[in-house]
Formats: structure tokens, sequence, C-alpha cells
């Protein structure tokens, strides 16, 4: 299967708007979601979450703050309803890993806007 190759996308640290496209589970190396953004002119960036809802959760903590309800114990939701196609914005910052240099969401920083 052929794969294309892209160019490197520099993402500037600070505040972005764009808008939620998916909701996909990773598994290693722990049980994650990670919510799918596209924002200035075709760039893409994940945001990983802990795959554990509660209140005080930063699942819960984020689907809250899109409207989901997670007060109940035992109650069941789903985050691609509650995400997918929601305009948003969120603040990046760049960290050093080795010698490359990678642009990260602040996860508390993604937030529902007009």
């Amino acid at each position: 299967m052929k794969r294309e190759v892209k160019a490197i996308m520099k993402i500037e640290d600070g505040l972005h708007k764009g808008a939620i496209t998916g909701v996909e589970e990773r598994t290693e190396p722990y049980n994650y979601l990670d919510v799918v953004i596209e924002f200035e002119e075709g760039k893409q960036i994940k945001a990983g979450y802990p795959d554990f809802l509660s209140t005080e959760s930063k699942l819960g903590c984020l689907l809250a703050r899109f409207g989901g309800d997670v007060s109940t114990p035992g109650s069941f939701i789903d985050p691609e309803e509650i995400l997918i196609g929601k305009k948003c914005q969120f603040m990046t910052l760049n960290k050093a890993k080795g010698d490359k240099t990678y642009a990260n969401v602040v996860p508390e920083s993604l937030k529902p806007c007009k």
C-alpha cells in the first residue's frame, strides 16, 4: 500500500481555533481517547485524554465543557456524539523530545467556541 510523503507542518505555540472531526481509541501505552482537531488550512492535531470517565477526570471535564452530562454514575455517554462537528479553541505548546520538537495540545485548554 502506497503512502504519501507530506511536508512537515510547524504549529506555533499559542491559541488556535478549529473543529473536532474525530475521536479515536488508543491502547498504547495506556487506554486513551484522542480527539482529532482540524485547523489552519488543513492542519490536524490530536489531544489525548485517559479513557476514564467521571465528573473529575480529564475526559469527563472535557465532555462536560461541550455539554455532556457526566453527573450520573453508571450512565453511558458517547464522546463522538458530543464532540464531533463542534467548533473549538485550544492552546498548543511545543516540547522537545530527543532531537525533534512536537506540538502538544494543553488538555485543559480544549473548549467550545463560536
